[in-house]
This record gives C-alpha cells, sequence and structure tokens, in this order.
C-alpha cells in the first residue's frame, strides 16, 4: 500500500492510500484506492503548479523529496473538513479547549 496526495482542482487535496493492480499473470492494471487518510481545503482553489502534477507513466516524488515551498496551500480553517471522523476529532478537541479555556487565564491551544 502506497501513501499519495492528491491534488484536486477545486483546492482539495486529499491524504491517500492505494495499492497497485496486477491481473493473475503479473500484468499491471493500475491503482486501486485502499481510503482516504485525511482531506485539506485550501483557500482561493487553482489548479496545481505543472511541476506539482504527475504525468502519465512519471513516478510520483516521495513527500521527504520534495521541498516544503513546492505545491503551497493556504488551508481553509473556516469550517470543519468533509470527512466525518475528522470532525468527530476536531470537535473532542475543540471541546477540550473550550473547557481549558474556561478554566484557565493562559489560553489552551492544540
Amino acid at each position: 500500500v502506497d501513501a499519495e496526495v492528491i491534488l484536486q482542482p477545486d483546492g482539495v487535496r486529499d491524504l491517500s492510500f492505494s495499492e497497485v493492480v496486477r491481473t493473475a499473470g503479473g500484468e499491471l492494471l493500475g491503482r486501486a484506492s485502499a481510503g482516504i487518510q485525511s482531506r485539506v481545503r485550501c483557500r482561493a482553489p487553482t489548479m496545481p503548479d505543472q511541476e506539482c502534477l504527475i504525468m502519465p507513466g512519471q513516478q510520483p516524488e516521495t513527500c521527504s523529496s520534495m521541498s516544503a515551498d513546492r505545491c503551497h496551500c493556504d488551508v481553509d480553517a473556516s469550517a470543519l473538513p468533509d470527512l466525518q471522523y475528522q470532525q468527530m476529532m476536531l470537535s473532542e478537541s475543540l471541546e477540550a479547549c473550550e473547557f481549558a479555556d474556561n478554566r484557565t487565564a493562559v489560553p489552551f491551544k492544540v
């Protein structure tokens, strides 16, 4: 199973897991999605820079080999993420922050 970041034209980026699918004879058929781990929505969605795109037949770079300033995303945190489990995790975190803020003079941050 491989992890990859999928850039979508509407400013959404998914951390996705996929796996190679082969015929019984070992011929490569393509990739099958094994699920999405997380999703981020970027402000002012635009088409990704050409250097962020993988052309057909090209091997994607590993995340650790890319510089941090490539494929920039200004995260839109004005709404909860689309994925339900991310919403549930953030809901729990926000409740803990609000509880701590009401009990201490120092703001609580996650």
